[in-house]
């Protein structure tokens, strides 16, 4: 009996050692298991306090009046005075917009968060147009023209205008009430008219000079920038952070499509039937080909000079705005049977054949005749719609020592 019980214990040592192991593997497994169940929780919960941080960051930006952000000034703070949850807001100027830069960072988490922002309301709200007093000739209205909001005119009034042997052929002159203007339209802001700034990019970054057939860039990273010293054609796809700057003409194939880039050259021309939303910085001038679509936020922007143009085809719609901008001169925005969503703003004329839903800030209108015959301050066949734009419509920061209020514009990856 003793030997056969001694035999069978020794038999069950093997099978006493792998239940041990299994049992030993299973405790570690579970102890793993619990470890990085606790690091998720941990990384899960951590993110979730950084993204309603961000919102915080957000709310924060969108309750101060804009003047309180000075450009590219980094604000940083602790938020609960122990040093671990912290954010950092930075108002970049992107085009004619403002971009905020939102990041909270707890230890080495951190997470970043990237908006453009306009105003609410406009320099002038509820107002249709305003033209500037030069004192030298009213408003004149022609052939079935519209004018829907409010006017601020010159103090010589508007009158029924004559053209092409056609009178005015409405009931109402101007829908709404009638002010009068001062001797020119409201100082541009000083930020806007510095091009180089209005790119984006900061002087000591480096310039990439061949770009790929797809450009992609966070806002949250660095701009990328390519710099082009011959006229160029652009048919590629570019998204996001990515400003093209060329010292000759650029084109706009209507094969390439791209969303918040800018564009910087002397000259810029867009080809018939493209479709994206951009912004446009030209030195002498920007030509818009027939049927071309840019949405919103889209800002076409040129430098006025006396030889300055913005030129808008037929049967396009543009969202946003057009400026032509700088020093007082007659450099003129030449608007055809287009629709316009938003603002044109012109520190030279403005001839328009379509619609404006938005209102028109100019120093003067003209109307081209026969025989090279200018008419002054005439608006012919268009119309001007203030109550056609839509309410959710901000406005770029253009003009100076206009503080308005924020609000979030357009969400950015």
């Amino acid at each position: 009996m003793f030997i056969l019980s001694k035999t069978v214990k020794a038999g069950m040592l093997p099978f006493v050692v792998m239940i041990s192991f299994i049992m030993t593997s299973i405790c570690l497994a579970m102890l793993l298991s619990v470890y990085y169940f606790n690091l998720i929780t941990i990384r899960y919960s951590t993110e979730a306090r950084l993204m309603r941080n961000i919102q915080s960051a957000g709310h924060f930006v969108l309750a101060n009046p804009p003047d309180f952000f000075e450009k590219d000034d980094i604000v940083q703070f602790d938020l609960f005075n122990d040093s671990e949850d912290s954010i950092s807001i930075v108002r970049k100027r992107w085009g004619v917009l403002s971009l905020f830069v939102v990041e909270a960072f707890s230890g080495r988490f951190r997470k970043s968060d990237a908006f453009f922002v306009g105003n609410n309301s406009s320099m002038f709200p509820g107002s249709a147009i305003y033209l500037s007093d030069k004192g030298i000739s009213e408003l004149f209205l022609a052939g079935n023209t519209i004018i829907n909001g409010d006017v601020y005119i010159p103090k010589l009034g508007v009158s029924p205008g004559y053209y092409n042997n056609r009178s005015f052929m409405g009931e109402t002159l101007i829908n709404g009430e009638i002010m009068h203007s001062q001797s020119s339209i409201p100082e541009i802001n000083s930020e806007v008219l510095h091009f180089s700034s209005m790119a984006g990019a900061a002087p000591d970054l480096d310039f990439e000079d061949e770009m790929e057939n797809e450009v992609s860039q966070s806002f949250t990273k660095s701009t990328r920038v390519f710099h082009f010293y011959e006229p160029m054609n652009i048919t590629n796809v570019l998204r996001g952070n990515i400003n093209i700057v060329s010292s000759h003409p650029v084109t706009i194939s209507n094969s390439s499509f791209i969303e918040d880039a800018i564009i910087v050259a002397p000259e810029i021309h867009i080809e018939k039937g493209f479709r994206g939303s951009l912004q446009l910085l030209a030195g002498n001038r920007i030509e818009i080909e027939d049927e071309v679509e840019l949405m919103y936020p889209s800002f076409v922007v040129c430098e006025n000079t006396k030889q300055s143009s913005i030129t808008v085809g037929d049967n396009c719609n543009v969202e946003g705005g057009l400026f032509l901008i700088g020093e007082k001169s007659n450099g003129e925005v030449l608007i055809g049977n287009s629709l316009i969503k938003g603002m044109v703003v012109s520190s030279g004329n403005v001839e328009l054949q379509g619609k404006v839903y938005g209102q028109v800030i100019c120093e003067g209108f003209v109307k081209h005749g026969k025989n090279d015959k200018i008419f002054i301050n005439y608006l012919v066949d268009c119309e001007v719609n203030y109550g056609s734009l839509s309410r959710f419509f901000l406005y770029p920061d253009l003009f100076q020592d206009y503080l308005g209020k924020y609000e979030k514009l357009k969400s950015l990856y």
